[in-house]
């Protein structure tokens, strides 16, 4: 069965301040054994290592979150490129007329004889046809979802992955909080999955 990570809930009032980071790769960062060594660190005193099971979900999850701003991030670049790309193509329907006419105009003093020339003329009429609204919608931009744009949404969903991780081993323990030193464990691990910079 596909794994899901939890959506719901959230740990802080307010976001914090990070440094920007660096750039994602595609190669996904979580193992088991990754997991806990990010986990032993960090548990408090008298709290359990999760089962090996239980590690491998939990890292399976994350890896889920890696891969879906990993893409979000490529988008993003591919966003910004097409913008670029968009707003010169629409510059250049705006010029080529006049270079058409022009062309046009010399074709008609030379009668055609003007090999060159009539090359020139042949590969712009050419150019023209695909330089049409519809020609340039290959540079439309990815619609993004708000939470792909910024890393921090993950506040709201890292802590009970983790939660749910640790909750078989350790029965009595309660919900994360901003004050629990295990609290940490989510920076180092959310700086593995979005780096991307907002």
């Amino acid at each position: 069965m596909a794994l899901r990570p939890a959506l719901a809930g959230g740990v802080m009032g307010t976001y914090r301040r990070l440094a920007r980071r660096a750039v994602l790769t595609a190669e996904p960062p979580f193992t088991a054994q990754i997991i806990e060594t990010i986990l032993r660190a960090r548990l408090p005193i008298g709290m359990v290592m999760p089962q090996q099971p239980k590690r491998e979900e939990l890292s399976g999850i994350l890896n889920f979150w890696h891969t879906h701003f990993y893409r979000a991030q490529e988008e993003q670049k591919f966003n910004i490129e097409a913008g670029k790309a968009r707003s010169a193509l629409k510059e250049l329907m705006l010029v080529l007329p006049a270079i058409l006419d022009h062309l046009s105009r010399r074709m008609e003093e030379t009668n055609g004889k003007d090999q060159f020339l009539s090359w020139r003329y042949k590969n712009a009429l050419a150019f023209v046809e695909c330089l049409t609204p519809d020609g340039i919608k290959f540079t439309q931009e990815y619609d993004l979802p708000n939470h792909a744009k910024d890393w921090r949404w993950l506040i709201k969903a890292i802590p009970i992955d983790i939660q749910n991780a640790l909750q078989p081993s350790n029965p009595k323990y309660k919900t994360v909080t901003e004050r629990s030193a295990f609290y940490r464990n989510y920076w180092q691990i959310s700086s593995l999955i979005s780096r991307a910079k907002k």
